[in-house]
């Protein structure tokens, strides 16, 4: 009777995701390029007021951007605002697990041989656990909860077609509604919708293969 130890099944468990789906994680994008899908998606369902200048200015509709409002922040826009929280290693562990084992070794995804040039190129992933938050910015408390709500629902509704980019993204939740603290000036209104998006950071490596030689 053959013992595997924890390795072989770990080996077979990447080796049978690798051939089962080779393509899956090509698409993916890291965290620092998730704002721009999500901002092209927005885009694509006509969500974002392009330039609040302009006279097909909708009021109902939302600026989305990637830095908190500044002086130039227009009054009657409503503003939701990208940014990044912590980034750390995805952790695995058991339910109930003090310490979950963290994923600090980059992840074997697939392995090619080129018969032509003799070389093996391999696709190695490091995965990371990344907070991000959709702050709302308004004057109006209704509206914070309106566009909150809009928010939730649409992140959720497109989760599918955003996983094409991510591995996965996890509803966390909101934050209360409160004046915020650096525009209290201003009685601006914020709240947050919190979600953890699993990313991979992917690399390639190809090592040339060394031929046997026979001597005579």
């Amino acid at each position: 009777m053959v013992v595997k130890n924890v390795f072989d099944y770990g080996e077979e468990m990447y080796s049978s995701l690798a051939d089962s789906k080779p393509e899956y994680y090509e698409s993916f994008v890291d965290i620092y390029d998730f704002f721009d899908v999500l901002l092209k998606l927005f885009e694509e369902k006509k969500l974002l007021n392009i330039d609040p200048n302009k006279s097909d200015f909708d009021p109902s509709k939302i600026n989305f951007i990637e830095e908190y409002p500044d002086d130039l922040y227009n009054d009657e826009v409503d503003t939701v605002v990208y940014s990044m929280g912590e980034r750390k290693f995805q952790s695995e562990g058991s339910v109930g697990s003090p310490t979950p084992y963290i994923q600090r070794k980059p992840v074997k995804l697939k392995s090619q041989y080129d018969l032509i040039s003799n070389n093996t190129k391999t696709d190695y992933a490091y995965i990371f656990d990344n907070v991000i938050e959709l702050e709302v910015f308004s004057k109006s408390r209704k509206r914070v909860g309106e566009i909150s709500r809009f928010i939730e629902s649409f992140m959720l509704k497109y989760k599918g077609e955003l996983k094409h980019y991510v591995s996965d993204i996890v509803y966390v939740g909101q934050s209360p509604t409160n004046y915020n603290a650096r525009y209290f000036d201003r009685k601006l209104l914020s709240r947050s919708i919190v979600f953890r998006v699993i990313t991979y950071s992917n690399y390639s490596l190809i090592t040339e293969e060394l031929k046997e030689i026979s001597s005579l």
